[in-house]
């Protein structure tokens, strides 16, 4: 539960510091790394606790499995964009790989 006031904290800071200009998404690239945090310590959990039945059978774990390569792939492009930013062929993949991630 300390995770949003922070998280809301530095999105607040970040809305007032990053310039309207530029590509800013940092917020998005904290985002992402704190719900990877979460989900890792969500699997920490589970397989610490559970025993009744294998990992894989239980419907959470997988729904986990789904968010965390969305925010795992999208933390890292994220991450990498912030470089590439004024390449126009990153741009062209960009997309697509933004566009799988979702998918």
């Amino acid at each position: 539960m300390v995770m949003v006031p922070l998280f809301f904290i530095f999105s607040v800071y970040d809305y007032i510091k990053t310039s309207k200009t530029v590509f800013g998404a940092d917020h998005a690239i904290v985002q992402s790394l704190l719900l990877l945090l979460i989900l890792i310590y969500f699997f920490f959990e589970k397989i610490k606790y559970e025993i009744l039945a294998p990992l894989y059978e239980f419907k959470s774990f997988w729904i986990a499995v789904a968010f965390f390569v969305f925010f795992a792939g999208n933390f890292f492009l994220l991450v990498y964009s912030k470089t590439m930013i004024d390449d126009l062929n990153f741009r062209q993949q960009y997309v697509i790989i933004y566009s799988s991630f979702n998918i």
